[in-house]
């Protein structure tokens, strides 16, 4: 959608959070950050009213005017909005259930020529409906109220796919002919997608089956928005004996993790020749869904990377698919690509039943594409154009009898290679790392770290400090809690401040959280104005971790955001050296017990320190032991990957046999 454009918002409009989100691109999380960082006479707009809900309303006009001064972008308010709204105050005025709301705004939709009568308790949805002129509108109108409901409701994607997913499922199920069949249709978003791919007079039926009768209707008043019609049956598609062998193109997002019940499938019907179930729901649609399929035709199904990796009946299902063609391609997907709340790691199941049994011809090989670690992928796991267009090719490339071998990305397997490992289909076990470095080249330089390590710790070995002998001369210090400190002014404490996804920006500030602590080499840089209050680091600030022994560091450079959960603690003069704060704030930290998800509390922090007069003596002592731990540190990881390499090379044949010896 285009974000240049001239203001479009009419003055007496109002925007709730996540509305002003949803138009400014970003998260609501974002916009209340907005709101408490910009106050003042050219802040962000004060509310101008509430929501049914009792949830603040802005000004739309002001909205978008202070969001352009600050340079971000405002898109349109796309059509659907006011309609949405209508059906919010319906399910509150007429104390209906928002499925049944939805369900009416939909129907309105379709039949925008139907009058409300002078009782009608739904006229303002009429209203709102006859504002909507083209049927392209109506039909955005539709697909805004069903996305708004899955926002409201969670449990909605129980019958949605994720439209990224949509999109990638029918590109792989292209060419489009004969008969297209949901197994699982839903809401009917991928029946929608794949009538948007048809042209007109397009000699192919659309067919869906669906157990859930709501969820039926709303596909059908869906489908008719976008000018299709399809076949659609209220079924349970398991136990339906009409649905095999129906279908030239099979889609299906599966429910996932359905548990069995004995009797909920017939032991004996010819779809489960594969193998029985079981109780594995997952195993069952997909030898529902290539029954289904003519030969010849194909079948993509969305299912959980659990169907790849299983052992016991399911490993003996997917070992039957194989032995007998059945598997074309596999497609792991990054975790929440699929748009659930569980963000359950999916993959997609390329199938077709052309494929001969074992015994009359050799299997083709499978194609196997990691798509999680994919450079392309985006945010959050999203399924980016880019990677979606990568999958497509690799894919076609494999249907050709190209074989295929993309180190970190896919890889074409035999078949026999994958039985002989109880076929599991994990991508990752099978594809290569994007980059292998010759293992001899690796283990030289791994034991060339270690030696360059022992010399650096053989060098840097301090001498023993000077100890006072005399008990008279000797100052001790004393215990003391941080809080104490923080109380008494001689440190002062920043808390780092959550960062949500949205909030990254490559021309931001640099971040200082745990990714960073834990890797030196992680970068992620951040819009200091949509995270709210923003700490920055300075050099001498120590750093800690909470519930992590060992992760207190000292900041170094400085202007980093600091990211939660850290804690900075920042010494408030030379009292209290930094390298002194640092070694009682670790020792501290490592004292304590641990917990998940702990969070730090100052005052359980008892914090050892030396007498001021003798802090700075300690001080250059310990500078000179915290180098010589960094070079223990690199020490340990070189010998580490030293013997790592060994047995790589050894595996490889790189490591020559010993010279036989003479006489």
């Amino acid at each position: 959608m285009s974000t240049d454009h001239a203001p479009q918002t009419p003055s007496g409009d109002l925007l709730s959070v996540s509305e002003i989100a949803e138009r400014a691109g970003v998260r609501p999380s974002a916009v209340s950050n907005w709101r408490r960082r910009h106050t003042g006479p050219d802040g962000f707009p004060s509310p101008a009213g509430r929501s049914p809900a009792g949830l603040d309303l802005f000004p739309a006009a002001a909205v978008e005017e202070w969001a352009r001064a600050h340079g971000r972008a405002f898109a349109p308010a796309p059509p659907g909005v006011d309609l949405w709204r209508a059906v919010q105050a319906a399910v509150t005025t007429t104390d209906r259930d928002l499925d049944l709301v939805v369900e009416v705004a939909l129907s309105l939709l379709a039949a925008p020529g139907v009058e409300a009568g002078a009782d009608d308790e739904f006229s303002p949805l009429h209203a709102r409906v006859r504002e909507l002129a083209s049927r392209e509108d109506r039909a955005q109108a539709g697909e805004y109220i069903l996305a708004a409901r899955r926002r409201a409701q969670r449990r909605s994607a129980d019958f949605e796919t994720d439209p990224e997913i949509g999109r990638l499922m029918v590109d792989l199920a292209e060419p489009l002919n004969g008969v297209v069949l949901d197994t699982c249709a839903g809401l009917g978003g991928l029946l929608c997608e794949a009538a948007r791919r048809l042209s007109t007079g397009a000699a192919v039926m659309l067919a869906g089956a669906e157990r859930d009768t709501w969820a039926m209707g709303v596909a059908e008043l869906r489908l008719a928005l976008h000018g299709s019609a399809a076949r659609l049956r209220t079924t349970d598609a398991l136990r339906d004996p009409s649905l095999p062998g129906s279908a030239d193109i099979v889609l299906g997002d599966i429910p996932k993790g359905q548990k069995l019940a004995p009797g909920d499938i017939d032991p004996a019907d010819p779809r489960w020749s594969v193998g029985h179930p079981g109780t594995s729901g997952d195993m069952a649609w997909l030898q529902h869904a290539v029954a289904c399929a003519r030969p010849g035709g194909r079948a993509v199904v969305l299912a959980p990377q659990g169907t790849l990796h299983r052992t016991g009946r399911a490993a003996e299902i997917r070992a039957e698919l194989l032995r007998r063609g059945l598997v074309r391609a596999v497609i792991a997907l990054p975790a929440g690509s699929a748009g659930r709340t569980a963000r359950v790691p999916m993959a997609i199941w390329l199938m077709s039943p052309a494929g001969a049994p074992a015994e009359a011809t050799r299997p083709a090989p499978v194609l196997l594409v990691d798509a999680v670690r994919a450079p392309e992928v985006g945010p959050g796991g999203a399924v980016t154009d880019a990677l979606r267009q990568r999958i497509v090719a690799v894919v076609r490339a494999a249907a050709q009898g190209i074989e295929v071998e993309q180190p970190g990305f896919a890889r074409t397997v035999p078949v026999l290679s994958l039985l002989e490992r109880e076929a599991p289909l994990t991508p990752a076990r099978w594809v290569e790392p994007a980059t292998a470095p010759d293992p001899g080249a690796a283990l030289g330089a791994s034991l060339a770290a270690v030696r360059g390590a022992h010399r650096r710790i053989a060098e840097r070995t301090p001498p023993a400090p000077a100890l006072a002998a005399d008990p008279a001369a000797r100052t001790g210090g004393g215990v003391v809690t941080l809080a104490e400190l923080a109380d008494e002014g001689r440190v002062t404490l920043l808390r780092g401040v959550r960062i949500e996804d949205d909030a990254h920006a490559a021309d931001g500030l640099p971040v200082v959280g745990a990714p960073e602590l834990r890797n030196p080499g992680a970068a992620r840089r951040v819009d200091p104005g949509a995270v709210g209050r923003t700490p920055i680091t300075a050099a001498g600030d120590v750093l800690i971790l909470p519930g992590a022994p060992g992760s207190v560091r000292i900041e170094e450079r400085g202007g980093r955001v600091l990211a939660w959960p850290l804690l900075a603690v920042r010494p408030a003069g030379a009292e209290v050296p930094t390298p002194v704060l640092a070694a009682a704030l670790d020792r501290a930290v490592a004292s304590l017990p641990a917990r998940v998800g702990a969070v730090l509390r100052p005052q359980e922090l008892a914090l050892r320190l030396p007498a001021p007069a003798a802090a700075g003596v300690a001080a250059d002592a310990l500078v000179e032991l915290d180098a010589l731990r960094r070079d223990a540190l690199a020490l340990i990881e070189a010998l580490e990957a030293a013997r790592g390499a060994t047995l790589d090379a050894a595996a490889t044949g790189r490591l020559a046999p010993p010279a036989p010896s003479t006489p």
